[in-house]
């Protein structure tokens, strides 16, 4: 819940495009992050039994907070599209990371006598309490970056807004997200195995397998999803600016 708490998300391509992103170059950057989740879902997905599930769980935490320290520094210059490129290819790894790792290590986590009657009812109150967050951190992420309506909130309780700008205001509460992420994965207990290395090597090979061919047949549909929305929206910019200027 707290790796998906991304208060930048509702404002992600206007964040890029007022650091000084062009529409094109941020099409660029989403389909990068695309391309990087693809190449490493099925990877991921045998890597919680090669090496543990909390240890995947902690770096996609560890991730998370690199991705949000770039892009709360990234500024505009001509750093600012490889510090963003950077923070596309972290995000995509930490993303492929905690891809069914943190599920699988809580349901792990459950005593083997009652894990399989109990996880559906977990799973369906993980899902309603994520959705809930989901929807909340969308509309608090919208209104932080909102410097407007955040100074007439201050002013309506009575008080003085001294910010300038609020720009990275989503990007730091989701940096605090992170830090709070890393923590929780920190203190996660993984229980012992009970199969042993070679056992579990097997079983990392049977998952990377059925991994790449669930990406095949989903993830690649995900991508160009995202790339074919990423150019539209260019299309519509490139089409507003030329209708702009044959009017002047």
């Amino acid at each position: 819940m707290l790796f998906q708490a991304r208060f930048y998300y509702p404002v992600l391509e206007v964040l890029f495009v007022d650091l000084g992103l062009t529409p094109a170059q941020y099409a660029v950057l989403n389909a990068i992050w695309a391309f990087t989740i693809l190449l490493l879902e099925a990877p991921s997905g045998a890597l919680p039994d090669a090496i543990g599930r909390k240890r995947l769980v902690v770096a996609a935490a560890t991730l998370m907070i690199l991705e949000m320290a770039v892009l709360a520094v990234a500024s505009p210059g001509a750093w600012l599209f490889p510090l963003l490129l950077l923070n596309r290819v972290l995000s995509g790894i930490a993303e492929a990371c905690a891809s069914g790792a943190d599920e699988a290590l809580a349901y792990s986590s459950l005593p083997q006598e009652t894990r399989t009657e109990r996880w559906p009812d977990i799973l369906a109150s993980l899902m309603h309490w994520q959705s809930a967050a989901f929807v909340a951190v969308m509309l608090l992420g919208a209104l932080l970056y909102d410097r407007k309506a955040l100074a007439g909130l201050a002013e309506f309780a009575g008080f003085d807004f001294p910010f300038a700008s609020t720009t990275r205001w989503p990007v730091l509460a989701t940096l605090l997200m992170a830090l709070a992420c890393l923590m929780v994965a920190l203190a996660m207990r993984e229980p012992p195995e009970a199969a042993g290395t070679s056992r579990r090597t097997t079983q990392a090979g049977r998952n990377l397998a059925a991994g790449a061919r669930t990406i095949k047949r989903l993830r690649i549909v995900t991508t160009f999803s995202s790339c074919i929305a990423g150019c539209w929206r260019l299309k519509i910019g490139t089409d507003s600016i030329g209708g702009f200027l044959q009017i002047t």
